[in-house]
């Protein structure tokens, strides 16, 4: 063990000790003042933590709060926990545990105000966020929450729920995904499912659906499915598809990205379909 880390970990038993013996005290305040002191001495030392490291750290500018009874410690002035490849950061921080467990193993995470997340090759940032270790599940609030990974960048209004473990990422109120090849998909619900190296495998979407192509092809529909190893889509329910000035209408239609053609189909026998054709003069 080093000096320093001996340094810290001496310091947090006497702080233990001093709290317990003070417990008429206000406690929070009390350990607040502590921490905040030893952390200006102790911050460089916490920044030089291998990031593979299992320990959460946790900083912030003006004040750490331990309440032992609730089982919370608050973070408060651009705060920050990370834990190897994750990092969360805020205005304010309050991580909890079960005070009735005995092992103060963080189970949860709330941040508030300009928060922000990272976790491997997802990132992502809001208003307001909820972390739950268990479920590896991050739900950012907005307005303008924000997610970005190794296909593309997601946005919604309302929230932004991340399944780590369940691989995947639902957008809900006014959802925009922009992938990198430049295509974009829009609707009033989202859900992207991904593989297990987080990239996109499909992604669907209900309510005002909007998919916009790099060559300026637009296909409107209620709902719409994207396959992107088949690298295609299916649209469902007032379908348009424009191109220039010719316009596909139906209920339902597919479009096929890699060869570049548009089918509307029809959804039952009788069931007719149309189409208006522009044909560019020479």
């Amino acid at each position: 063990m080093t000096y320093n880390a001996y340094l810290f970990t001496a310091f947090c038993s006497a702080a233990h000790h001093l709290i317990r013996d003070h417990q008429r005290l206000t406690t929070p305040l009390l350990f607040s003042v502590m921490i905040a002191v030893f952390l200006a001495d102790i911050r460089p030392v916490l920044a030089q933590t291998d990031a593979s490291s299992s320990e959460l750290v946790v900083e912030a500018s003006t004040s750490l709060e331990w309440d032992q009874n609730k089982g919370a410690y608050k973070a408060v002035g651009n705060a920050s926990a990370s834990q190897g490849s994750q990092k969360i950061s805020a205005d304010t921080l309050t991580a909890t545990y079960d005070p009735a467990s005995g092992t103060q193993d963080i189970n949860r995470i709330i941040g508030e105000g300009n928060v922000r997340f990272s976790d491997q090759q997802q990132q992502g940032q809001g208003q307001k966020l909820n972390y739950d270790k268990a479920a590896e599940s991050y739900l950012l609030d907005g307005p303008k929450a924000f997610i970005t990974g190794p296909d593309g960048q997601a946005s919604a209004d309302k929230s932004i729920y991340y399944e780590k473990a369940k691989g995947m990422i639902t957008l809900e109120d006014n959802a925009i995904v922009i992938l990198n090849d430049g295509r974009e998909l829009a609707g009033e619900f989202v859900t992207i499912t991904l593989d297990d190296l987080q990239n996109v495998s499909s992604i669907k979407a209900t309510g005002k659906v909007v998919v916009k192509q790099p060559n300026g092809q637009v296909a409107t529909s209620d709902s719409a499915t994207y396959d992107k190893l088949a690298n295609t889509a299916q649209f469902f329910g007032n379908v348009v598809i424009t191109e220039q000035e010719s316009v596909l209408t139906g209920e339902k239609a597919e479009i096929d990205f890699t060869s570049g053609i548009s089918r509307m189909l029809s959804p039952s026998k009788g069931k007719r379909i149309s189409g208006r054709f522009t044909t560019t003069q020479k």
